[in-house]
């Protein structure tokens, strides 16, 4: 994961970000000036933010260090004070990578969108001429080098923490696997059906022990379905419901493709489901490909679309057309729908304005540790404006 090390002399404001910069799925380091940061540099260190203020003595001390250690990192600068642009010519000077300044720490959306653009600019470190080699779903699940992460949902309207949804992370070996988060690509279904099992139960049992005792009726938990159905899936999400009785609902996240490729099987094993707690979240969707009744034979819930597939203007006709069935769709048979890889507040302003009801992406922060859940999903504000 990248580090990031955060030097502000004021305890509480380092705390603070380090909190906001660590539920992105960030490392943080925190430090009081310049002189505690050279010990943490050794390290190593992909961003450091700092706070300017006063006389901006002690952020120029931290740039001039930086350039004497030949920083290849980034740098994002934090403050409304008069002499941030000072200090940014400091930093220019040392030709110092310098993000887009943060005129306050309690921006939260602001900070996310900087420290994601950081995360894009990030080159892909492999070594020349490698190749990943495929992943062996089984032997990882026995070596246990599956992680768990989560990704919030929001509801466009309360901008609310309304569900979360799994990713899977796959610790490294000596080989290259091509990325830190999972996307399962051979074709052996038992092993398919396994990784399904195990992120569904790891999952429900971390989200149970977040949720109070009252439970939050509203929260949502998207477990990925891979491949073909598995009908022991759909025993054990039942089982699974009936002894977590806090976990408020459970729903199986399908690709749209994985459903037409496989509709009879999918109805055959999805149409058993009897709990209202559980329930099904069709993933990329695109109304004209929908076998027909699918919505009689499945207990589908929620639709998912893309951010790419959101209107960027008003005369983009063909996907304000594609979105209007879309929501539509969801109107007449009573879906939530969800608007995915929102990375800006004018994407998330569009998704809102279209009429869709929550939004996912980075936004809102990255996939985050079963031991930052908790955290994220407290009952407060997301911060997006």
């Amino acid at each position: 994961m990248p580090v990031v090390c955060v030097v502000d002399s004021k305890r509480h404001l380092r705390t603070f970000l380090c909190e906001e910069i660590g539920g992105l799925g960030f490392v943080t380091r925190p430090c009081a000036d310049a002189t505690e940061l050279a010990g943490l540099l050794d390290g190593g260190a992909d961003v450091v933010v700092s706070r300017v203020s006063g006389e901006a003595s002690d952020a120029i001390d931290v740039l001039t260090l930086l350039h004497t250690r030949r920083f290849k990192g980034d740098i994002l600068l934090v403050g409304a004070d008069d002499t941030m642009e000072r200090v940014q010519n400091c930093g220019r000077q040392f030709s110092l990578a310098m993000l887009a300044p943060l005129g306050t720490p309690y921006r939260a959306v602001e900070l996310h969108e900087r420290l994601y653009k950081f995360l894009q600019s990030r080159p892909t470190r492999r070594p020349r001429g490698a190749a990943a080699n495929p992943v062996q779903v089984a032997d990882a699940l026995r070596q246990q080098r599956f992680d768990i992460y989560y990704q919030s949902k929001v509801d466009t309207r309360r901008l609310a923490i309304c569900g979360t949804e799994v990713a899977l992370a796959l610790r490294p070996t000596t080989e290259p696997t091509g990325g830190r988060l999972f996307r399962p690509t051979q074709d052996d279904q038992a092993d398919l059906a396994e990784l399904s099992a195990f992120a569904l139960s790891r999952s429900v049992q971390d989200v149970s022990a977040c949720v109070d005792d009252l439970g939050r009726a509203e929260l949502t938990l998207n477990v990925p379905v891979f491949g073909q159905p598995d009908r022991r899936l759909v025993e054990l999400a039942d089982a699974l419901m009936a002894d977590h009785s806090a976990m408020p609902r459970l729903l199986f996240q399908i690709r749209a493709r994985d459903l037409l490729a496989h509709a009879s099987e999918f109805a055959s094993v999805l149409g058993t489901i009897r709990r209202s707690t559980i329930g099904v979240s069709l993933d990329d969707v695109d109304v004209g490909q929908l076998p027909r009744g699918v919505f009689e034979d499945i207990p589908i819930v929620e639709l998912k679309v893309n951010r790419s597939s959101l209107p960027e203007h008003d005369g983009d006709r063909r996907k304000h057309g594609r979105c209007s069935r879309i929501l539509e769709l969801a109107r007449r048979h009573n879906l939530r729908t969800v608007a995915t890889g929102v990375d800006a507040s004018a994407g998330f302003s569009q998704a809102r304005d279209a009429g869709f009801d929550m939004v996912q992406g980075p936004l809102f922060g990255v996939p985050v540790p079963r031991d930052k859940l908790a955290r994220v999903l407290l009952p407060r504000q997301s911060g997006a404006a």
